[in-house]
């Protein structure tokens, strides 16, 4: 894979505006949290506005959470192993976190994430503005964008990211991330199934490291 991909898809994943684990407190619902989360990214956006995807602290505050996108892992060791006419949801896991888009007017400017630690719900970051707006673009690409079963996608061995949707014909996913070296583009979906055969010879090379 080409080191500009990863560098974004890294940034995307692991790089954080604003870290809310320090004033945070563990709520008993997804939902409770995200609405902290929502509440510190308008206070921060005091000095920061532009960082966190608004204009001004005006915007922030206008700013409300969009439908939830409830995130999956792929591991490694599934994905080395996948065959040709394999089912790809036996490798699709779900994990302890969902990612919040934030609206401004109806539009995708910024994001929440919200993670469960065994103790509770938490806002574990918020800000990524540029994740979010990502995020937003690649699910136009989804049969249909605006289904609330769309779902976030993470092959983190592989620095890979995508949105995802289950349908009559199985899962199909769309890159927030142009990668050529695996055919992957922005603005199309196919199913998942071929994304993952395509991927699981890059994956047996791997030693779990992110590439």
């Amino acid at each position: 894979m080409h080191k500009p991909t990863l560098l974004l898809i890294s940034l995307a994943l692991l790089a954080v505006t604003a870290s809310a684990q320090d004033a945070s407190r563990t709520n008993k619902t997804q939902e409770a949290a995200a609405a902290q989360g929502l509440a510190l990214l308008r206070a921060l956006a005091g000095d920061k506005a532009s960082d966190l995807g608004f204009k001004s602290s005006n915007d922030a505050a206008r700013a409300t959470l969009g439908t939830p996108l409830p995130v999956y892992n792929v591991d490694l060791a599934d994905l080395k192993n996948f065959p040709p006419g394999g089912d790809a949801s036996a490798l699709l896991k779900p994990s302890p976190a969902a990612f919040y888009p934030v609206l401004l007017d109806g539009a995708v400017s910024s994001g929440v994430r919200v993670e469960n630690t065994g103790a509770g719900w938490e806002a574990a970051r918020v800000g990524n503005a540029g994740l979010a707006t990502a995020v937003d673009r690649a699910r136009r690409a989804l049969p249909k964008p605006d289904d609330s079963a769309t779902v976030l996608v993470q092959v983190l061995a592989l620095n890979l990211l995508f949105v995802g949707q289950k349908d009559a014909n199985g899962w199909q996913l769309a890159p927030v991330i142009d990668d050529p070296s695996v055919e992957l583009r922005v603005g199309k979906a196919e199913p998942a199934a071929a994304v993952f055969v395509r991927l699981a010879p890059i994956a047996a090379r791997q030693n779990g490291d992110p590439t």
